[in-house]
């Protein structure tokens, strides 16, 4: 009887624990009106479906579901239709490491990456218009990022402490860097800065200490950005590597043209001549 009670509270016992296992390595749900969320045992998260993402905050009764399982999440893939990510989606993510964003995602949310520390790059494509305040905030191990044209504003404190930054890339179409934005990267040494820039705000690279600074248009236009109080910009190393734009004389069609019309007349001064040695031989 004892035995047979044994077995019975053992058999409850690994039933009770199943259920606790799967839910500690897997997942799913809803993260949006069209959009869903798997979790799998490798620790890769996946979104998919298409629209716009549920946006979450720092309270945790409004955090995105998938926090449950935050330590064991190491890969995030969103699938192309997704056209946001929202604020707070990722936050704290502490083991996260790589991250796929599809062309078709137009906004990086408000503290969408905040404190994910093992993430070392990110690639950022060229439909995002809108990267939002502290989206990459303390990503202690990220080393470089480049920041595509179709952003126009690198927002508040969007990259603030990131401490492994070494290089920033900023594309063509920026025009303004807003306050604190790259404030505390303290490795930060190297960042290109476009031609289309207009404005940097205040304290925008705060205990930042550039050694080189490249800007991709020419002098004259450099001394007019209004850089405010950004002493490390000043004190860098600045190396004037303008965009050289194409001559005249390489427009393609011009040339086809003048080839066009020196074919006709090489072909007419022929046609004349051999004309002309027919009519002396007759």
């Amino acid at each position: 009887m004892k035995k047979i009670l044994l077995a019975c509270l053992t058999l409850a016992l690994v039933l009770c624990l199943l259920p606790l296992q799967a839910k500690a390595a897997t997942g799913s749900g809803t993260c949006g009106y069209n959009l869903t969320w798997t979790l799998d045992n490798s620790g890769t998260l996946t979104i998919s479906g298409t629209g716009e993402m549920y946006g979450y905050y720092y309270t945790y009764q409004d955090d995105a579901p998938w926090m449950l399982h935050n330590i064991g999440i190491k890969t995030v893939i969103i699938e192309d239709g997704v056209t946001t990510i929202g604020d707070g989606a990722f936050q704290r993510c502490q083991n996260l490491t790589s991250v796929t964003i599809p062309g078709s995602v137009t906004n990086i949310g408000i503290s969408a990456f905040e404190e994910c520390d093992a993430l070392t790059s990110v690639t950022i494509p060229d439909s995002v218009t809108t990267i939002g305040r502290d989206a990459f905030s303390s990503c202690d191990g990220l080393t470089s990022v480049s920041i595509p044209g179709s952003v126009t504003n690198i927002s508040y404190s969007a990259f603030w402490g990131c401490t492994a930054l070494t290089s920033v890339t900023i594309g063509q179409g920026v025009t303004t860097i807003e306050k604190y934005a790259f404030s505390s990267c303290t490795a930060l040494e190297e960042i290109t800065i476009p031609a289309s820039m207009f404005s940097i705000e205040d304290d925008a690279f705060k205990d930042v200490r550039l050694k080189t600074v490249r800007y991709t248009g020419p002098k004259e236009k450099w001394d007019k950005i209004n850089l405010n109080n950004n002493g490390a910009l000043f004190a860098a190393d600045l190396k004037i590597v303008e965009e050289p734009t194409a001559p005249a004389s390489c427009n393609h069609t011009g040339y086809l043209v003048v080839i066009i019309v020196l074919s006709l007349a090489l072909g007419a001064s022929i046609a004349a001549l051999f004309f002309l040695r027919r009519k002396k031989n007759a």
